[in-house]
């Protein structure tokens, strides 16, 4: 059976989960692990900020729901971004909000330009 999926390759290897491999695998006590960019005690442990708490506390008391978004992201948020860039041209565009970091996004240009090679995508700056 015959299926546009049949295009998609494997992904490579995860150049980060590599050098975060390596940090662990490494003995000599001096090693500093700069793989993901967070900070780490001398006992190895992360502790969560003060900020953080604060933050974590706001939202606890002041968020509406506790209901998933839709697998797009908030579509309110992704329709109006999508109005803001392309105006009322709503056959022309697809928006996605991801988590995480740009990870999510690199995946979803993969997949993009794997469906449709001449589609033309516009990020921002």
């Amino acid at each position: 059976m015959s299926s546009w999926m049949n295009n998609l390759e494997p992904a490579p290897a995860d150049a980060l989960l590599g050098l975060m491999l390596a940090a662990r695998a490494d003995e000599r006590p001096q090693k500093v692990d700069l793989s993901v960019g967070i900070y780490k005690d001398s006992q190895g442990t992360t502790p969560v900020l003060k900020a953080v708490k604060a933050a974590e506390r706001n939202l606890f008391e002041t968020q509406p729901t506790k209901a998933y978004e839709s697998p797009q992201g908030n579509l309110a948020y992704c329709e109006n971004v999508g109005q803001m860039i392309l105006g009322t041209q709503e056959d022309r565009h697809v928006v996605f909000a991801t988590p995480g970091g740009s990870g999510a996004l690199f995946v979803g240009m993969r997949l993009a330009r794997t469906m449709s090679p001449g589609a033309r995508v516009f990020l921002s700056d």
